[in-house]
């Protein structure tokens, strides 16, 4: 066997004869070539091609951003170990991956829900989230077109953490639930402390806790995050 025949053989050792069914957006992967091993989190395939988020080659010590590798080098799903450790080393990157929403997201940059702010998530299928009155005695809901206050029960709502991503108001979704600042972000942190910024999206204008009260608005000249699970 020449060399040539040889890098042929070697390179071929390494690629997966059958796909990973059931790949998904979110997925990690453990890959392998011929010269190197590494994890990823896979963004979509297409074709031949695995693009993902986040990429850390285990041989290099390397972390890589949203590019993509032939799709014949995926060897297995990642186990919960690696899992872990891939998330950890998107930490000493100063990055996270938000699991709810899909994306990769700087930590420098991420605001947390503060402890004041009461956000609960319904125990049904939907497992939509909804904001608690100062006290936690009643639980702000909505659909597409109606809303209203449902009494807590602690065997149907938990509350959760969530961290806010900004976004455009014509991103948020019908039962979503935002926050709203007229500070611009990038020059003055937002106070996010207000529970009155915190609102429920709906098909039409959104709607928040005003005290005793629910207020409807459709002021949309704001800057905008999406509240998300943590």
């Amino acid at each position: 066997m020449n060399n040539k025949e040889k890098e042929i053989f070697e390179a071929g050792k390494y690629k997966c004869p059958i796909p990973i069914p059931n790949i998904k957006k979110g997925d990690v992967l453990f890959c392998k070539s011929p010269t190197s091993i590494w994890l990823c989190i896979v963004s979509h395939i297409e074709g031949d091609k695995v693009y993902y988020h986040a990429n850390y080659n285990i041989t290099a010590k390397l972390l890589n951003l949203d590019d993509w590798f032939l799709v014949d080098y995926i060897n297995r799903k990642a186990t919960s170990e690696e899992k872990i450790f891939m998330l950890k080393e998107l930490e000493k990157n100063k990055l996270c991956w938000i699991e709810s929403q899909k994306i990769i997201f700087q930590t420098d940059k991420l605001l947390i829900v503060p402890d004041t702010i009461n956000i609960f998530q319904l125990g049904y299928n939907d497992k939509q989230l909804g904001i608690g009155t100062q006290n936690d005695s009643v639980i702000l809901l909505s659909s597409e077109k109606t809303y209203g206050l449902y009494h807590f029960q602690s065997e149907i709502f938990e509350k959760v953490d969530c961290v806010l991503i900004p976004c455009n108001y014509k991103d948020l979704q019908p039962k979503d639930i935002a926050f709203r600042t007229k500070n611009n972000p990038n020059t003055i942190t937002p106070d996010i402390q207000n529970p009155m910024d915190y609102v429920k999206i709906m098909e039409q204008g959104y709607v928040y806790i005003c005290g005793e009260s629910l207020l409807k608005a459709y002021d949309t000249e704001f800057f905008w995050f999406k509240v998300v699970k943590g």
